[in-house]
Parts: structure tokens; sequence; C-alpha cells
């Protein structure tokens, strides 16, 4: 992706949010969408909250 370390360690430390082009750069170098990884942050959340209700 072209980003150092401290990229990636303030946004998973919660320092720094990602932005829009940031999740699409991470989708595309996995070959997903971005749309994938908004479902599986909406399905981790649900599994923590039981009182979230999940759609796909």
């Amino acid at each position: 992706m072209g980003r150092n370390k401290k990229f990636f360690y303030d946004r998973f430390n919660f320092r720094k949010a990602f932005s829009t082009d940031d999740l699409n750069d991470i989708a595309v170098a996995l070959g997903i969408t971005m749309a994938d990884i908004i479902s599986s942050a909406r399905l981790a959340a649900g599994m923590k909250s039981p009182d979230l209700e999940v759609t796909a």
C-alpha cells in the first residue's frame, strides 16, 4: 500500500481514523471490496453487542 508502519500503528490503535480512501486502498490490496470491509465490521460489532441487529 505504500504506507509506513506509523500510519497503521496510529489507525489500529485508534489514534487516527481510516479515511474512505484508506479503506478502499486496503480493500484493493486484499482483493475485496470496501463493502466487504463494512460488512465484516458490522458482523463483528453484532457479535459483541447482542442488542445490535445485524442485517446483510
